[in-house]
């Protein structure tokens, strides 16, 4: 038990504290490999597909991280973009997109303010990706 409160305190030095909550809620219990890519995708400094989580925790399988990734996702803990022929993931947080550099991926964080009232649909989601060249790649050009 004590691995686990460990484990708990790396990943939730900035992620909110419901995560714990909302997992134990839905009957899932705090495993080794979810708490890792909490972990992997709270210290990320973007978005990242679950090849390169593989990379990075290599003592998990990549079916590991892709189940890991999708339950996450199903606890709306995690949200999930297309970017080119992948999925991204990243934490759920203040409903943000992305503005990434064609040139070399650079990525940043704009805040979005949208809000859907709409009486027809439920669980409304939006993808905005957002693209241009950021301010080393242009110094470049």
């Amino acid at each position: 038990m004590q691995t686990i409160c460990n484990y708990v305190k790396l990943v939730y030095m900035k992620a909110d504290n419901n995560i714990i909550a909302t997992l134990q809620k839905a009957g899932y219990r705090l495993t080794k490999p979810r708490l890792l890519v909490l972990r992997f995708l709270n210290q990320a400094k973007k978005p990242c597909s679950a090849n390169e989580i593989h990379q990075v925790i290599k003592s998990l399988d990549l079916a590991s991280v892709y189940r890991t990734a999708h339950l996450l996702r199903s606890l709306k803990l995690v949200t999930m973009e297309r970017r080119g022929d992948e999925n991204v993931f990243c934490l759920t947080g203040k409903p943000h997109h992305h503005i990434v550099c064609s040139k070399c991926g650079y990525t940043e964080t704009v805040v979005c303010s949208h809000h859907f009232n709409n009486k027809n649909f439920i669980n409304i989601e939006h993808q905005l990706l957002l693209t241009g060249v950021c301010d080393s790649c242009q110094k470049k050009l």
